[in-house]
Formats: C-alpha cells, sequence, structure tokens
C-alpha cells in the first residue's frame, strides 16, 4: 500500500525531530528548481496550500510523539495508568494530579511514572507515602527533571505534596531515633527547623508528627536508606523540608561571631550605596 505523507503509516512520524529534518531537507534538494521557483513565488497556489499543510502536519505528528505522559500511579489504583497528569503549563516539566474518593487518614503510596516506568519518580520501589486528607484525597507535583542540581536532596526526578492536613517532625541518630530531635515551622512554604549534630554521619528521617508509618527517607521516599549527612563539624544545623518540591536540604547554621561580621559587612554596603 502506498504511503501518505497525511497518515500516520508515514515513516516521518516514527523518526525523532532531527531525522525528520534531515529527510525533508533531501526532499527539497530533491525537487526541480522550477517546481521551487513556482512554489516559493506562489504560483502555484494549489501545490503551496498543499505541501504548507504536509509539512505542518510532519511537523504536529513529530511533536506529539516526543510529548511524554505520565501518569500518578499507587496504592488506590493499583498502579495502574487510570490518573493521567497534567502539565502546570508548556514546557515547565510540572505535572500535577489529584486522588480522589480516598479514605481519610489511610496510608497510600504511590509515584509518578510514564506507562512503561522508563521515567520515573524517586528510586525504584521507593514509593512517596502519605495519608489521605479529611477531604479523601491526595494531590501529587511531579518535577520531572532528572538532575535538577539546585544544592537539595534528593538530585533525581522529584514527587511533591500538596494539601497535607499534617505536618513532620526530624527523627535521628543523635538521640537513637528516640523522641524528636527538632520541631519543624513553616516558613514560606517550606518546613525548617535548627537541629544539633556531633560531627561526622548522622542519620536523619523526616516523619508525620508521631507516626512511623509515613516517614520520608533519602530519595523522598518511605523506604530505602535513611538520610546520610555528614557534619563538618558539631554545631546547629538549619534542616529544610519542602513538600511540594519533594526536596529537603541540611546547612549548618553560622556561628554569632560570623553573623555580626556579616552584619557589619552589610551595613558597610549599605552606606556604600547611599554615598
Amino acid at each position: 500500500m502506498q504511503t501518505s505523507i497525511f497518515t500516520r503509516q508515514n515513516p516521518l512520524f516514527s523518526r525523532p525531530i532531527g531525522d525528520t529534518i534531515s529527510v525533508l531537507q533531501i526532499c527539497i534538494t530533491s525537487m526541480e528548481r522550477n517546481f521551487l521557483s513556482r512554489f516559493a513565488s506562489g504560483e502555484d497556489k494549489t501545490m503551496n496550500k498543499t505541501l504548507t499543510l504536509a509539512l505542518s502536519l510532519v511537523v504536529l505528528g513529530a511533536a506529539s510523539s516526543a510529548q511524554a505522559q505520565f501518569f500518578l500511579r499507587g496504592s488506590f489504583n493499583g498502579y495502574d495508568t487510570s490518573l493521567a497528569m497534567t502539565e502546570t503549563f508548556a514546557g515547565s516539566n510540572i505535572y500535577t494530579a489529584t486522588a480522589t474518593g480516598l479514605t481519610a487518614g489511610q496510608k497510600y503510596t504511590f509515584l509518578a511514572a510514564n506507562s512503561d516506568y522508563s521515567i520515573q519518580s524517586g528510586a525504584p520501589f521507593q514509593d512517596v507515602a502519605a495519608t489521605a486528607n479529611a477531604n479523601g484525597s491526595i494531590t501529587a507535583i511531579f518535577h520531572n527533571v532528572a538532575t535538577p542540581n539546585d544544592g537539595w536532596s534528593p538530585n533525581i526526578r522529584r514527587l511533591g505534596l500538596s494539601g497535607l492536613d499534617y505536618s513532620y517532625e526530624l527523627m535521628g541518630s543523635p538521640n537513637g531515633f528516640s523522641a524528636p530531635i527538632a520541631s519543624l515551622t513553616n516558613v514560606g512554604g517550606v518546613l525548617q527547623g535548627v537541629v544539633t549534630l556531633a560531627a561526622g554521619n548522622n542519620d536523619l528521617v523526616f516523619r508525620k508528627v508521631g507516626d512511623w508509618s509515613i516517614t520520608i527517607k533519602e530519595n523522598f521516599g518511605d523506604s530505602g536508606n535513611n538520610i546520610a549527612y555528614n557534619a563538618a563539624a558539631a554545631g546547629d544545623y538549619l534542616v529544610k523540608l519542602d513538600l511540594e518540591g519533594g526536596r529537603y536540604a541540611v546547612e549548618a547554621v553560622p556561628e554569632p561571631a560570623t553573623m555580626v561580621v556579616l552584619g557589619v559587612a552589610a551595613a558597610a554596603a549599605l552606606r556604600r550605596r547611599k554615598k
């Protein structure tokens, strides 16, 4: 059967966009000079319109085949592809979906992934866990960036949470996980707290307040390794948990003397600007 440029049988649709452009270039260079002249000048209006439509369909076909579809897959739907995620705006690489009709207060595990799991949030078999809110829903936010490199962890594709009706606290090895080592306060949408750590390795875990059944570990999942933080020196550290961003960070808190130096430097800079 003859292949038509207007059907998906056309091999151009199954090629990467770079290959498609190369094929089009070869086709163009093989056209006769007088035909190109007529097409460019608009003398042959029927052929002009036909080729314009054909080329548009080729580009649209290539673009649609490159557009990935992601799904929120979890214990609430048997990890199937029934709950498609929606990109917040074209090109944002941020996708959202809300699972509804859930049992309030019940734990669910889930991840974001495409149909064959070749792209997914977090690490394999380390799904995010959350309890459904009073409305019986859980909203997830998939950040489809393979390596964000933004100074936060984990440095992989992340799955954040929104609309929770509970908070988190920090547990850790400094006291043998016997009690919270830091309470977290919402500061501009990010949970923050200060914890005193010993020099060297410290194991940390975020958990739902008073509930070990819901945790956030190394890869933001409910299972896997604890967060291992190697403190350069004993002292106070700022811990940040960005739930919607699906990320966390630990950073040293400047000593009072350092804060004084920074304050003096800032004041001097301000005086220079006023001159």
